[in-house]
């Protein structure tokens, strides 16, 4: 037979692990909340890095242009006779 005392001690046990458990539930929110500003730092440096890699790469192709420009000119330099070249 249950007694008195005895519910009184399961509910005091029970009492303790709730209170063992929003503890723990509290330092998961921190945790998570530091988790939180960890994600959104490395998500506003990876969208960073992407505008970067994305300004590199529209002055790469600018270069890689402007060098087959400059070699088309090149080209038809040489093709061009010496005489032509001192005429004009």
């Amino acid at each position: 037979m249950t007694t008195t005392r005895d519910i009184a001690g399961w509910i005091g046990v029970l009492k303790v692990k709730v209170q063992a458990m929003q503890a723990e539930m509290v330092r998961l929110e921190k945790l998570a909340a530091n988790h939180r500003i960890n994600f959104e730092r490395e998500r506003d440096r990876a969208g960073q890095l992407v505008d970067e890699l994305l300004q590199m790469t529209a002055t790469a192709m600018h270069a890689e242009a402007e060098k087959k420009r400059l070699e088309g000119e090149i080209a038809a330099l040489r093709s061009r006779s010496l005489w032509q070249q001192l005429v004009g």
